[in-house]
């Protein structure tokens, strides 16, 4: 997943963002998003085992762990969100600085402000897709299908301290795009 991330901004300011802080509350957030990884061979697939069947939801996580670890993910797709963690989490700071600076950069004065006002007084996610390139294309459309059921489900669990943290208003997608050199 760092590999992904890595890539998902450019410039500077990019290189200043912590990678493996996003990464690591990405993961923190799984019940929101896809991630398509390599298959595990029967042997592996701690799914099969009968002695790891018979562990508690939390030991049979953390054995499952070490198999899992072994997969190669080629994609994955999150929601994180933008207005209730950007004060607490320096890297979601940092790509809201991002995209703020390429919007005065790039986009007239009205259309930057009228994004800074949108960030700052709504509840808005911050959609994240990142796959290989060369992705096999059946595999595409499950990275953003299962979003709003994901979004449901994890509205519901009990561990989640205010599920109106997930009714967003506004998604925040942000794109390569290139800039003809003048």
């Amino acid at each position: 997943m760092k590999a992904f991330l890595s890539t998902y901004l450019d410039g500077e300011e990019a290189e200043k963002i912590d990678l493996v802080g996003l990464a690591d509350h990405i993961c923190e957030r799984h019940s929101i998003g896809q991630v398509v990884t390599s298959p595990l061979d029967d042997v592996d697939n701690p799914e099969l085992m009968p002695a790891l069947m018979k562990l508690d939801d939390d030991e049979f996580d953390k054995e499952a762990l070490k198999y899992n670890s072994k997969r190669d993910v080629f994609g994955f797709s999150t929601i994180l969100s933008l207005s209730y963690y950007r004060k607490t989490h320096s890297f979601l700071q940092d790509i809201y600085t991002y995209v703020i600076n390429k919007a005065e950069k790039h986009c007239p004065k009205a259309q930057a402000t009228q994004l800074r006002r949108a960030l700052d007084g709504c509840n808005v996610g911050l959609l994240l897709v990142e796959r290989v390139i060369n992705m096999p294309p059946q595999y595409v459309p499950m990275l953003h299908t299962e979003l709003p059921a994901d979004l449901a489900f994890t509205k519901t669990q009990e561990d989640i301290k205010d599920p109106k943290e997930f009714n967003y208003t506004h998604m925040l997608v942000v794109s390569k795009y290139t800039v003809p050199v003048v």
